[in-house]
């Protein structure tokens, strides 16, 4: 039979681990992290409140067609309303990803965008080849060589900007 001092050691074996990882998750964990009990995020599927899973509640379903109103009787009491509903079946964050106008300044749609141009006009693609002095590329490595002389074409520019800068800096001495 174990005394109870083996048997309490055992358990707490690796006590100091899990303290460690409870003290790191404090200092660096994000907050789903530091406070568990609280749960996930969810959508109320009757008033579209977001709130935690285990966090104090918004409504209830009972609830849901009635609504509080107040009469110098009575004073403030439920009374009964049209069933309450979410109108938007999608959150705001979700929709604002679609309706956010892209205007054409990421690195990639300009890659994308110079494929596109490589692919339907073969004199600009020869003549991109040529500026960079290497051989015309097949149709499989446009996108690849799409990519080299976008990159091409920004060194190119940031050299000419910073001869720029260094000129006028020597001038204004």
């Amino acid at each position: 039979m174990n005394l109870p001092e083996q048997v309490f050691a055992k358990d707490i074996s690796n006590i100091q681990t899990v303290v460690n990882w409870a003290a790191d998750m404090q200092l660096r964990g994000s907050f789903s992290d530091r406070r568990p009990d609280l749960g996930k995020m969810v959508c109320c599927p009757h008033c579209g409140t977001r709130r935690r899973t285990n966090g104090p509640r918004c409504c209830n379903p009972e609830f849901a067609t009635t609504q509080r109103a107040w009469t110098p009787e009575m004073g403030f009491h439920q009374v009964e309303c049209a069933e309450r509903s979410n109108p938007n079946p999608f959150s705001k964050q979700f929709m604002r990803k679609f309706r956010h106008k892209r205007h054409g300044q990421s690195r990639n749609f300009k890659i994308r965008h110079l494929v596109f141009l490589f692919q339907n006009n073969a004199t600009l693609l020869n003549d991109a080849a040529m500026d960079i002095q290497v051989n015309t590329p097949d149709v499989a490595a446009i996108p690849a060589f799409a990519e080299k002389y976008f990159l091409w074409k920004v060194e190119r520019r940031d050299r000419m900007f910073r001869r720029q800068a260094t000129r006028s800096r020597q001038i204004n001495r």
